[in-house]
Parts: structure tokens; sequence; C-alpha cells
């Protein structure tokens, strides 16, 4: 009797714990506990690229204001030269007190703004410092204009973007619901070409909008006993909710990317229309300054006519820095735009 008993209370326990995963709970759970895991993985890699692009940015940021420093640096200098000589003119009765009171306060503009240049680039350094979790930090000026790096080839596929950690943690949240993931990327996932026009032009892109209803069916099933009061069949609602949530979230997710791409794209495309114009403006404008002076020296012309074509050539001067860096920080979005 002792035997029957310990055979059958055996019986009994293999057969409860075979019950328990009949209809895979257990190895749905963990499969799904899985997924979450690396959905966690995913969004702490998404942060990284985050902090990273940001600390490029900023980077690149306090070696714009360095070079724009320069710039004003060169133009009080030639400034204090010219203050000199109009009170040289002066002294000699060949100018008047005008052109000497204009000559200091236009000197006195720069002089004001390379303060406040400096004082931006110590905003921009104490941000990197934090971002970088130096407090101390200290960088010093940088001399000459990094060249912009090369950028990637357009017309790559959009399935590229699958790469992004934030689309690979949506995947794997998915997943994790009961999705398949390879049917969530065949009815979302556009198969388009990525151009400036491409991200958020495209009616390709329509599909992310307009997939509805015909998708968001439920990935797993659930059983149900006869007599719950009611509470699986509300169970069974609170999934449904979570898992559209869930594919809203990747869908959403995806329009993302593609628009964080168009952006950079299109400001990648904008910077580099300009850099031919930029190069044209700052020459001719540089010939005028050469020309106004010469002009000047032999008073063919007034100090206004310097002082007009002094403010043209700096405000060249700062634009083409503010295109070859813009140039820089847009490359960045990019590459973080890509999930690189």
């Amino acid at each position: 009797a002792n035997k029957r008993d310990r055979s059958s209370t055996h019986s009994a326990s293999g057969l409860a714990s075979f019950e328990l995963d009949m209809w895979g709970r257990l190895s749905n759970a963990t499969k799904a506990n899985a997924q979450t895991a690396e959905a966690a993985r995913e969004y702490s890699r998404h942060t990284q690229n985050l902090i990273r692009n940001a600390v490029i940015q900023q980077y690149w940021s306090i070696r714009q204001l360095d070079a724009l420093g320069e710039v004003i640096a060169k133009q009080i200098e030639a400034r204090r030269q010219q203050l000199t000589i109009s009170e040289q003119k002066l002294a000699f009765g060949v100018t008047s007190e005008l052109d000497v009171q204009q000559a200091k306060a236009d000197l006195a503009s720069l002089e004001r703004s390379r303060i406040s240049t400096k004082t931006s680039r110590e905003g921009y350094q104490q941000s990197l410092a934090i971002l970088v979790g130096i407090p101390d930090l200290t960088l010093s000026a940088g001399t000459g204009i990094a060249e912009p790096l090369m950028a990637p080839t357009m017309g790559l596929p959009s399935l590229l973007l699958q790469q992004r950690p934030d689309i690979k943690q949506a995947e794997n949240q998915l997943q994790a619901a009961g999705f398949d993931v390879a049917v969530a990327r065949a009815a979302l996932f556009p198969s388009i070409g990525l151009s400036a026009q491409g991200g958020g032009r495209s009616a390709s892109l329509s599909s992310l909008t307009g997939a509805g209803s015909s998708f968001w069916t439920l990935g797993y099933t659930l059983d149900l006993p006869l007599f719950d009061g009611g509470l699986r069949l509300s169970q069974i609602d609170q999934a449904k909710a979570a898992q559209r949530e869930v594919a809203a979230l990747y869908q959403k997710t995806i329009l993302t990317a593609f628009a964080d791409v168009n952006q950079a794209l299109i400001e990648t495309e904008g910077w580099n229309k300009q850099t031919p114009w930029m190069q044209d403006e700052l020459s001719a404008a540089q010939k005028a300054m050469d020309f106004a002076l010469r002009k000047y020296a032999v008073g063919t012309v007034d100090y206004s006519t310097v002082l007009d074509t002094q403010k043209s050539l700096l405000d060249a001067e700062k634009t083409s820095v503010e295109i070859r860096y813009g140039k820089l920080i847009s490359q960045a979005n990019l590459y973080y735009a890509l999930g690189f």
C-alpha cells in the first residue's frame, strides 16, 4: 500500500508539473522575460547613443565658438589699425571727429562680441563637462576650422534603420507581447530609399499610419476556465489593450526614426548647397574690404563706407564658420539617426 501511495504521489506530481506548462505558460513567460531584458539592453544602448551625440554636438559647438572667436579677434586687430589711421588723419585735419568716434564704437562693439562669445563657450564647456562626468573639464581653444566628415551615401535602404537601438527595443517589446516581429516589419516598415525627400514626404510612409486593425491581432492564446466571474475575460481585454499599446509604440518609433533621418538629411543637404555661394560671398566681401580701405587711405571715400564693408566681411566670415560647423553637427545627427 505504501508503495502504491508513493507511486501515485509521484505520478500526480509529474502530471501536475506537466499541466502547469501544457499551454506554454512557463516557456512563453520565459521567452517574454528574455525579450523584455533584451529590450532593456537596447534602451541602454539607445541612451548611450543619445548621450554620445549630445557630447559630439557640444564639442563641435565649442569649436565653432573658438573659430568665431578667431574671426572676431582678427577683426578687432584690423579695427585697431583703422582707428589709428583715423586718429592720425584727424591730427592732420584730413578727416573729422565723426570718423574717429565711429571707429571707436565699432571697435567697442567687437570687444563686446568677443566677451559674449567667450561666455557662450564657457557655458557649452560646462554642459560638456556634465555630460562626460568631468566637473573640472577644460578645453584649450582650437585652432583652425575642422573639415566636415564624409557623409553616408544617400539612397541607402530604409531597412538600415532596423539597427537603431530604439527600434530594436520596440521589436523586443513586440515579441515579448506575443507578436511575430517578421510580420510586424513586413506590415509596418516601408521599403524606400533614404534621401532628403524620402523620410517625411514619401507616400510610402502612409503605410505606417494606415496599417490599423487588420494587423493588431492577438499574438497568443489564453485558456478560459468556465467559472471565474469574468476575471479571465477582463484579463483578455487588458492583454489586447497592452498589445495595442506596444504595437502603437512600435509604429511611433518607426515614424520617429524616419523623421530623424529626414531632418538630418535636409539639414546636411542645405549646408552643402550653401557652401559654394558662401565661398563666393566671402571672396567678394574681402575684395570689397580691400578696395574700401585703399580708397579711404587716399581720401576718396568716407569712413561710413569702410564701416559698411567691414560689417559685410564680418557677417560673411561668421556665416562661413556657421556653415562649416553646421555640416559637422548635422552629419553627427545623421549618424545618430541611422543608429550608428
